[in-house]
């Protein structure tokens, strides 16, 4: 049994068996997790980016470096050759 009303302050609240259950903690802790998640989102697409310009600032001053860097080294567990 639950029933719907507005407050004196335009929030919208469920009355219930156990009490008011005001919707707006809802809405507030969503808001605040979608913050959460994008500054995660920018964090971590921030950290690539640093990542990637710290590779390429320590090859510029390799003067022996012909090619760009590459801008993830991995280390493969077989043996790549391009050379045939």
């Amino acid at each position: 049994n639950l029933s719907e009303f507005n407050d004196d302050n335009g929030r919208l609240e469920l009355l219930g068996d156990n009490g008011v259950f005001i919707l707006h903690e809802t809405a507030r802790k969503a808001k605040l997790s979608s913050r959460i998640y994008n500054e995660l989102i920018i964090l971590h697409t921030m950290s690539g980016l640093v990542y990637v310009f710290g590779i390429l600032l320590a090859d510029v001053t390799d003067r022996m470096a012909e090619l760009l860097p590459l801008m993830m080294k991995m280390e493969y567990p077989f043996v790549i050759s391009t050379i045939r």
